[in-house]
């Protein structure tokens, strides 16, 4: 299965594919399209990917619009245990999604660590209708979004690096009742975005920094959003920080917005 193939998984059934490695690169792409690589779909159905360490979708079509899908949904289970990397493709506007579209539904990626790309294509997690994705081993995130909505959950338990230096943004959004949890965060990529709106809350188990040379945002949209960090959130002057009336900011130890000028307007 090393390069190009296609799985579609369904009705109940059990597929295992033995491989080490997947590239999508010479996949033909008709003008502005999108391929579905790995589905799985109904309740009971199994696709073991298990053995797959590493996920090339480094394309570069140059024209249109392209994009790449991994999808669980209906109750189905997609085993990626073993996957350690992903690069995404060459050209911004293309993508690899990995979309979990319900919580009936399972991803098994206990062992990511890495998410880049092999220019400045995008690496995309989609979890939404009340899904949970747990990334317990993602410690290095480039060219990536975060898409968490409809009463979510996404989970990123390892202290993470989020853009290397010379790296495109990185952007977490967390929408309609959704939550983002994390360990401690390093921002080191200028443009990098934390957004939560309709209820939904971003929560550091550790500290937030950034220690990169570019700035970034993080805002609070709505009321009934939160941000809470249970360690230090030292930013200097890197992060512009916004809030609409009433939103919940929570820091466990230390807050430094600007150097010797501590936030007085945050709870503790």
């Amino acid at each position: 299965m090393g390069e190009r193939a296609r799985v579609y998984v369904g009705g109940g059934s059990k597929v295992d594919i033995d491989a080490a490695t997947y590239s999508s690169r010479g996949l033909a792409f008709g003008g502005s399209s999108t391929i579905n690589l790995f589905t799985a779909t109904d309740p009971g159905t199994l696709l073991d990917l298990s053995s797959v360490q590493s996920i090339d979708a480094g394309f570069a079509v140059g024209r249109s619009v392209n994009r790449q899908e991994v999808t669980a949904s209906g109750g189905a289970i997609l085993d990626l245990s073993g996957l350690q990397t992903v690069t995404g493709p060459v050209f911004l506007d293309d993508w690899i999604r990995f979309n979990i579209t319900d919580a009936s539904s399972t991803w098994k990626l206990d062992s990511l660590s890495t998410v880049t790309s092999a220019g400045s294509g995008r690496v995309r997690f989609d979890v939404s209708g009340g899904a949970t994705l747990s990334l317990p081993q993602l410690a290095t995130i480039d060219d990536a979004d975060f898409i968490v909505s409809g009463a979510s959950t996404l989970k990123l338990d390892s202290p993470a690096t989020v853009g290397s230096a010379g790296r495109g943004p990185v952007q977490f959004r967390a929408i309609s009742g959704s939550e983002i949890h994390t360990a401690s965060l390093d921002v080191q990529t200028a443009g990098t975005s934390f957004e939560t709106d309709g209820g939904s809350a971003l929560k550091v188990g550790g500290d937030l920094q950034a220690t990169g040379s570019g700035a970034g945002t993080i805002a609070l949209k709505n009321a009934a959003d939160a941000l809470k960090v249970a360690g230090s959130f030292d930013l200097g002057t890197k992060l512009t920080v916004s809030a609409a009336q009433g939103a919940t900011r929570e820091v466990g130890k230390d807050l430094y917005l600007c150097p010797h000028r501590r936030d007085q307007n945050v709870t503790r």
